[in-house]
Parts: C-alpha cells; sequence; structure tokens
C-alpha cells in the first residue's frame, strides 16, 4: 500500500497546493497516468495479514464512505478533515482500517472537470492519511465480493436485515425531515433541497436535481413543499435509500475482511445496532473512541506522527490502553444499552482521567525519590572530588576511594529520576500517559 504514496511522489502529487493546479492543468493523459497509478497500487484481500483480537470485538476497522473521504461531500477541505480524523482515529485505536476505493475512471481517455475535481479530493484525501497509510495501519483496496453458495445465501440475508432496519428507522424520524424548493436561479427550477438531522444526511441536507418537472409537483410550488406531498415525493425515502445502499455495499466488505464498520454518520449506527447484539458492540466501540477521538485535547491534539512513534516504542503499553478501553466500553454497553452524545467526556473524565492523574502523581514521586537520594550520593562525590584536587591524589588512590564507583551511581540514580518505574509501564494507561506527556512538550 505504501506503493501508492511513492506513485504520488514520482507525479509530485505530495502538496496540497501543488495537486489541485496540476490535476485541473494537466493535460487529459497526464490526468489518467495520476489516476491509474492510484489503482494500480491499491491493496486486495490478500494482501491483508489475518488479525485476532479477544477484546470486545477485533479493532479491525472498515471506514463508512463518508468518513473517509473517498466520497460523500465533494468540498475539498471537508474531505480532508474527514480523512484527517479517520487517520487519527486509526493511530489511536485500529489494528487494521480498510477503505474501499470508490473513484471509477471514465469509460473513455477523457478527464472532465468533474473527474478532475474527484480525483483532487480523493488525492488530497490520501495525502491526509499519508503517515497512518506509510505505517502499514490503513489499507486502501479494491472492493471484492466472492461468494460460494452458503456465503451468497448470508450476504442476502444481510441484504435483508439492513433494508429492514433501515425501513424501521426511516418510520420513526422521517418526520424531521422537510423539503423546500431551492431558491437559486443558477440552478434548474425543478431542483429541491432535503433538509433533516445530520444523523442522516451529510450537513443537514442535500440538493436534488430533476431533468423535468416531477409528476407530483403542482404548477407554481414555492417554499417549503406540504406534508401531504413529501410522502408522495419519495425524497425522503431517497435518503434513506442511500443509507441502506452504503450499509449493504460495508456489510459485504466486512465480511470479506473480518472488520466492523466504523461510520461518522449516527444514523448508519443506529440501523446497525438494530441488526444484533454483535452490531450494536461493535458500533458503540466505534462511537465512544470516534467521540474521544474528537472531543478530548489529548487525542485530538497530539501530531499523529508522534502518536505513531509512541505507539511503536511502546507496543504492549498501546495493547493494554486499548484492551482496558475494550473492557470500559462493555462495562457501559452493558449497563446503558445505548450511549448518548456526551459519553465519550464522561468516560474520559470518570475513567481515563483519574488513571492519568494518578499516574502522573506516581512518576512526579519516583523522581522526587531518586533526586532526593541522587543529592547525598553528589555531595559525596564532589567531596571525593574536591580531595583529589586539593590533596593531589593520583588516579589509583582516587579509585580506591571509590569515586569511580560514587559518579556512575549518581550517573544511574540521574537517570533514573526521568524514567518511570515498572509500577508506572505497566499501568493499562501508560500509552495514555505518554500521549499526555506529549502533549505537553
Amino acid at each position: 500500500m505504501r506503493g501508492i504514496i511513492a506513485a504520488l511522489e514520482e507525479r509530485g502529487l505530495v502538496s496540497a497546493d501543488a495537486v489541485p493546479h496540476k490535476i485541473m492543468t494537466w493535460p487529459a493523459n497526464r490526468v489518467w497516468d495520476a489516476a491509474l497509478g492510484l489503482f494500480e497500487n491499491l491493496d486486495s484481500k490478500d494482501n491483508l495479514s489475518e488479525q485476532e483480537n479477544e477484546s470486545l470485538v477485533p479493532f479491525n476497522f472498515i471506514a463508512s464512505s463518508t468518513l473517509s473521504g473517498l466520497s460523500g461531500c465533494r468540498e475539498w477541505t471537508c474531505r480532508m478533515r474527514r480523512s484527517g480524523l479517520l487517520a487519527r482515529y486509526a493511530a489511536l485505536y485500529s489494528d487494521t482500517l480498510v477503505i474501499p476505493w470508490r473513484l471509477q475512471l471514465p469509460d473513455r481517455m477523457v478527464a472532465t472537470e468533474d473527474f478532475r475535481s474527484e480525483l483532487v479530493g480523493t488525492i488530497l484525501s490520501i495525502l491526509e492519511m499519508r503517515s497512518v497509510i506509510e505505517a502499514g495501519i490503513i489499507k486502501l483496496v479494491h472492493p471484492q465480493f466472492h461468494f460460494c453458495n452458503d456465503c451468497a445465501s448470508i450476504a442476502i440475508n444481510k441484504i435483508d436485515r439492513v433494508q429492514e432496519a433501515t425501513k424501521i428507522t426511516r418510520s420513526t424520524h422521517e418526520s424531521s425531515f422537510w423539503v423546500e424548493v431551492n431558491k437559486s436561479r443558477a440552478i434548474r427550477p425543478h431542483t429541491f433541497s432535503v433538509n433533516g438531522p445530520e444523523d442522516y444526511v451529510e450537513h443537514g441536507g442535500i440538493v436534488v436535481d430533476f431533468h423535468k418537472p416531477p409528476s407530483w409537483v403542482p404548477p407554481g410550488l414555492r417554499g417549503r413543499i406540504p406534508r401531504r406531498l413529501l410522502r408522495k415525493s419519495g425524497l425522503v425515502n431517497y435518503i434513506f435509500d442511500e443509507i441502506a445502499r452504503e450499509l449493504v455495499f460495508h456489510q459485504l466488505c466486512t465480511a470479506n475482511y473480518n472488520a466492523k464498520l466504523l461510520t461518522s454518520l449516527a444514523g448508519e449506527a443506529e440501523i446497525l445496532s438494530r441488526l444484533n447484539s454483535e452490531e450494536r458492540q461493535a458500533s458503540s466501540v466505534a462511537a465512544l473512541c470516534a467521540r474521544l477521538t474528537h472531543e478530548i485535547p489529548l487525542m485530538s491534539d497530539v501530531p499523529i506522527g508522534t502518536v505513531l512513534k509512541i505507539r511503536t516504542k511502546e507496543p504492549t503499553a498501546f495493547l493494554q490502553y486499548r484492551l482496558a478501553l475494550s473492557g470500559i466500553i462493555k462495562e457501559y454497553i452493558e449497563d446503558r444499552k445505548t450511549l448518548t452524545k456526551n459519553e465519550g467526556k464522561q468516560i474520559y473524565e470518570d475513567r481515563l482521567l483519574p488513571d492519568l492523574i494518578r499516574l502522573r502523581r506516581d512518576v512526579e514521586i519516583h523522581r522526587q525519590r531518586v533526586r532526593r537520594k541522587s543529592t547525598a550520593v553528589a555531595a559525596v562525590t564532589m567531596l571525593v572530588v574536591t580531595l583529589g584536587l586539593t590533596a593531589g591524589l593520583h588516579a589509583s588512590e582516587f579509585a580506591a576511594m571509590g569515586s569511580g564507583t560514587l559518579m556512575g551511581g549518581l550517573a544511574a540514580m540521574l537517570g533514573d529520576a526521568t524514567s518511570e518505574p515498572n509500577v508506572v509501564k505497566n499501568h493499562q494507561m501508560y500509552f495514555l500517559l505518554k500521549l499526555a506527556e506529549a502533549a505537553s512538550s
């Protein structure tokens, strides 16, 4: 997968400033060459290692299209923001995070403005995830669906259950949506804004454009359409059909990659929770970790490169911290059944922060104790050194007095003063302590 970064480097597509300029102005053959360079360096299922994890769920995820930045809102800055959040999530929690590739090549070797714009957004999203791709955690893959007869029946069952869960969710929330005629004169008159909770529609609304007047539109329709026409229009159904389509696609992917869907849309997580307890647990894990990533400065401010360095240097601490998170999440799932919007912050303040404060205190007590001992050793050492200088002791006499041992002991103690005791290093939140130290340095 790191080949995809090399492909961008070979073409000079490694700067957020250079990418839009080059892709939007290059001749079509160079644009196609850049796109093919990405396609040729995607991973397949055979490239992914099988990983097992005995915590609540494996920390192997498949990113939803909206979260990965490779689909959804097409604004470049929006895509980069989502990809950056996903990269941080992968660095903080994931063993493997799979992103199914969604960019499609045109039928002919042309480079329309729409295709160029989509390619720019895709490359900028990849660059936001660069460090985690290079670390081998994020994998961009060709979606593959190869099913035997038994697996095919399971897949069909998954599709049916997703559609049924989506139908229930739509009936529960459709009253929260409204539709109005789009006021922009730059858009055709048969254009409508479909608005609703951001849990179900990105940015709280989408624009739907009809090439000709729909049969349900009465002459002279303006403003918000009446409720009686809303159901007739099928526009709310369209929103949920798109959600169901995405969920079906990713459910089929998860079957192939032994992973759980990671989504930024609470509506998608709600539908998953209606499928079975395993899906509910997985979506709860993902939701909580995402909230920690987004809301807690300790986890949102430390540079991703620093997180990866700590993770590489302290692999056991990383696994212990993540296992502890699984246990905490499991308790909340069993006790409360659902996770509220502020749950991540509450869990951090109630469970993680107290451990972090205790660890900081233990480290400081340890360092103070060592400093006191080193002060006494330093006093004796300086006395010996002073005698050596004033009395003119030879090196052999100096050694006989133990000055070498004293100096060595002082150096060792000063080294201990900057380290942590084993009781701290073995604590399940030691990884969090290292993040906190990095944040404050």
